[in-house]
């Protein structure tokens, strides 16, 4: 069962980035299930390998068509991009190091942050790219 579910008001102006989020949300989902099947370190490690470097990536390609587009909140998005990759490497680095495991308020920090990022600061630069694009 996903811990969660995408929803249309998600959307964005820019089906790629729709994509990307879509996944985003995908793989936030089997790294839940996954903790709940009780997977070893090793292969979590791996998942969460995965969702910080598609992250990382996604984010890239967002500021890269802001930059492009001059899109007047750029900083103000990047700062966000980069707070969410260090919380994102810090809780990476306790769980690899032992220090803490995944649990419920982890899955919910992931879910709440990006639903509050897409429903805020995309829909703004998807109202600034509609019809630019």
């Amino acid at each position: 069962m996903p811990i969660f579910e995408w929803d249309k008001d998600f959307e964005v102006t820019v089906e790629t980035f729709n994509e990307q989020h879509r996944y985003l949300v995908s793989l936030i989902n089997n790294l839940y299930n996954e903790m709940k099947a009780g997977k070893g370190s090793a292969y979590m490690e791996k998942l969460l390998d995965e969702l910080v470097v598609y992250a990382a990536s996604h984010f890239q390609n967002e500021e890269e068509m802001m930059d492009k587009h001059q899109f007047p909140e750029l900083e103000i998005h990047r700062n966000e991009h980069e707070n969410f990759k260090s919380r994102l490497k810090e809780l990476c680095k306790n769980y690899y190091n032992k220090k803490s495991k995944l649990e419920i308020e982890t899955f919910q920090f992931l879910k709440n942050w990006l639903s509050r990022h897409i429903l805020g600061l995309d829909q703004k630069y998807s109202e600034f790219f509609r019809g630019k694009l």
